[in-house]
């Protein structure tokens, strides 16, 4: 039987969260690690719902990083006019 620790948990998602931030910051398409931090929101959200004042945090998170994925497609697909 394998187990894990909450310590390990928490260590090991810690450092995924530090990953998918980095991605966020540095990468020139931040859509994969925006998506993967959407998820991970969400899930903290499912599952601690009873936590109001975490759930309020995480939803304002998931809509700043949602608004990223929307501001970064829309980068991508703008056109450049010569009028402009």
């Amino acid at each position: 039987a394998w187990y894990v620790t909450k310590t390990m948990f928490l260590t090991i998602f810690g450092v995924i969260e530090m990953l998918m931030g980095l991605g966020i910051l540095t990468l020139k398409n931040p859509i994969l690690p925006t998506l993967a931090a959407i998820g991970a929101l969400a899930g903290i959200i499912v599952f601690n719902g009873s936590a109001f004042d975490i759930t309020f945090r995480d939803v304002s998170i998931i809509l700043a990083a949602i608004a990223l994925v929307v501001l970064h497609m829309n980068e991508k697909t703008k056109t450049t006019s010569p009028l402009t």
